[in-house]
């Protein structure tokens, strides 16, 4: 049976990988087993998986072949310290940060709710000029952070046909 922890974080991968789903239409489904199975201090595993392993096993999700160029994380935890405390440098999102760029895959995004905060979305610094962002984001360490909005003027809808090109564009 696993933690608390683990199953919230397990739940927050399902709600992403179905609210993903809904916005492009596509199949994206949690990585079994997930927990950073490639990444970081494992990326070691990458020298004996196929290309296609790899592709499967790359962040938090596995993500139909229309974006196979992206790489998504997901994080839920009960606290993450004051917004005000992310101007100055946060050890968690840090790390965090760290995470998701450290793939195999040529993009990341980093998606983390926090209780009584709400959701929010980290990317790829490269995708900056090329994405709509709302007025309202947050710049950490040359990254940009969004609250997450999955209604229909959200960033997800709003950049649906960009990142679908982004994601073919191999």
């Amino acid at each position: 049976m696993s933690s608390p922890q683990k199953a919230k974080g397990k739940s927050y991968e399902r709600d992403c990988a179905k609210n993903l789903s809904d916005v492009f239409g596509l199949n994206f489904i949690r990585v079994p087993n997930s927990g950073a199975y490639i990444g970081n201090s494992n990326s070691f595993r990458n020298e004996t998986l196929t290309a296609e392993q790899q592709l499967l096993m790359d962040g938090d999700l596995i993500v139909p072949k229309e974006l196979s160029n992206f790489s998504f994380e997901c994080k839920f935890h009960k606290d993450i310290g004051k917004i005000s405390s992310w101007f100055d440098g946060n050890a968690k999102l840090t790390d965090w940060i760290s995470q998701a760029s450290h793939t195999s895959k040529k993009f990341w995004l980093l998606m983390f709710k926090i209780n009584n905060m709400g959701e929010f979305l980290v990317f790829d610094p490269s995708l900056l000029s090329t994405l709509k962002i709302p007025p309202n984001w947050l710049k950490y360490q040359n990254i940009c952070i969004i609250r997450l909005n999955w209604e229909p003027d959200g960033f997800f809808y709003v950049n649906k046909d960009e990142i679908l090109k982004i994601g073919l564009n191999i």
